[in-house]
C-alpha cells in the first residue's frame, strides 16, 4: 500500500520513503538535508555517486538510522537539467517501480 504523508520524512514511520535528489544524490531542499543529519553515517554514506544520475532516474539505499529501512531517491534535476513536470513524473514512476 503507497501511503503520501506531507511531513518531516526524517521521523515518517514506513518501508520506504521517496526522497527527491539531484543527479549527484544531493537534496534538493533544506529541509531534505535533514534526512542526512538523522540518518546518521550509515545513511549519509551511502549518497555517493561516480557520475551523475539522470533525471528520472530512481536508486534505492537504506535507510541507516532513520525510521524508515529504504530511501528511494527520485533524481528531479542535476547541473544542466532543471527541474521540470516531465522531469518529476518520470522520477515519481521510476520511484513506484523501485518500490515494488
Amino acid at each position: 500500500m503507497i501511503r503520501v504523508v506531507v511531513d518531516d520524512l526524517a521521523f515518517v514511520n514506513a518501508d520506504a520513503l521517496v526522497r527527491p535528489a539531484t543527479g549527484a544524490l544531493e537534496p534538493t531542499s533544506p529541509a531534505l538535508r535533514r534526512l542526512e543529519q538523522v540518518g546518521g553515517p550509515a545513511f549519509y554514506n551511502q549518497l555517493h555517486v561516480t557520475q551523475d544520475l539522470d533525471v528520472g532516474a530512481a536508486v534505492v539505499t537504506a535507510g541507516g538510522d532513520l525510521a524508515a529501512e529504504f530511501v528511494i531517491h527520485a533524481i528531479i534535476t542535476t547541473r544542466h537539467d532543471p527541474v521540470s513536470s516531465a522531469g518529476v513524473r518520470r522520477a515519481l514512476t521510476s520511484a513506484l517501480q523501485r518500490a515494488v
